[in-house]
């Protein structure tokens, strides 16, 4: 059964040597899953270190024999179709992967089972495999090993990528395997307050971060709660959600040498004195700079305004590559 894509000028029959001719990673999947007119069904995947006599296993996820399929997945609805795993830069200290995968078949038999596989990072082509079996069996589980060697890579590239999370999207329906990068994020450990412990009632309604040229400014980011709106239900000590907020900016953010923030919070019926804010900017636990503001009195039951302005700091060239390459809040 024909398989096709859509591309700028129409349609693109799916053929080996059409997923062969990618030059990068898909936006989507290549084929419905009505096309999987095989029963083509991945029940298990394995993921190994393989060391001189010995592995260890980094990722698996797995569907016992014998336990009920799921419901018939629709067109449309691809959240059977991938699995999602991350692994930390000392996934590049590995030089040889193992993958252990597990698919039944239905009523055909399948002649010429292929797979082709590109692995990409910031569509770049690092490697392709492809795999072919002549023929599977009807009605059958089958195993599928799979041994990687490590691409060799540049100090740079090496150091860049042990900075993006590396994406794996596996489209069974296709055989083929797409990758996508995103930012790899800090890990936080938590807070060291409870809720309950803002017994001044202080609640931060508004925050902007902006570029701050000569004469001029540029809004990155900014989030707001309307002055006079209906104020959120009081939180409760685990309930962490509204205690934080998350942004990110690309490499370019890195060419700013300057930026500012305004931050905007209300305090209840109690006036504070010496109110301070301590700042700290880390990236993978080194410390790049920190902050230490504080005014004697805040006037209570009053909406306040705090201007800060941050100089970016001088980064090491080591520092600035890893920089461009991750830099998330």
């Amino acid at each position: 059964m024909a398989e096709y894509a859509e591309e700028q000028e129409g349609l693109v029959q799916i053929t080996p040597e059409y997923v062969q001719s990618l030059t990068g990673p898909t936006d989507g999947f290549l084929c419905n899953i009505s096309d999987n007119i095989y029963a083509i069904n991945f029940v298990a995947f394995k993921i190994r270190q393989v060391n001189e006599g010995s592995e260890v296993i980094l990722f698996e996820v797995t569907s016992p024999e014998g336990a009920e399929a799921p419901p018939p997945a629709v067109d449309g609805d691809d959240s059977s179709r991938f699995i999602r795993y991350h692994f930390g830069p000392e996934f590049l200290d590995i030089p040889t992967v193992g993958t252990t995968l597990e698919f039944t078949i239905g009523d055909q038999p399948v002649h010429n089972f292929r797979m082709i596989e590109k692995h990409y990072f910031r569509d770049q082509l690092l490697i392709d495999y492809d795999f072919a079996t002549p023929f599977v069996i009807p009605n059958t589980r089958n195993t599928w090993e799979m041994i990687y060697t490590k691409p060799e890579l540049t100090q740079a590239f090496s150091c860049a990528w042990a900075c993006d999370a590396c994406i794996l999207s596996l489209d069974f329906g296709c055989r083929k395997l797409r990758a996508r990068h995103g930012s790899r994020e800090q890990g936080f450990q938590g807070f060291l307050c409870n809720i309950s412990d803002n017994i001044y009632n202080i609640n931060f309604v508004a925050f902007k971060i902006r570029q701050v040229n000569e004469g001029s400014e540029v809004v990155l980011f900014e989030v707001t709660s309307p002055e006079g709106a209906e104020a959120p239900p009081p939180a409760v000590d685990g309930d962490d959600s509204s205690r934080f907020i998350r942004y990110h900016f690309g490499p370019e953010f890195l060419d700013i040498p300057t930026v500012g923030t305004t931050l905007e919070f209300t305090i209840g019926d109690q006036p504070v004195h010496n109110f301070r804010m301590i700042e700290k900017h880390y990236f993978r636990d080194q410390l790049l700079i920190d902050y230490d503001f504080s005014v004697p009195f805040v006037i209570p039951n009053t909406r306040s305004t705090w201007e800060m302005i941050y100089t970016k700091p001088e980064l090491t060239q080591e520092q600035g590559l890893l920089f461009s390459c991750f830099w998330a809040v």
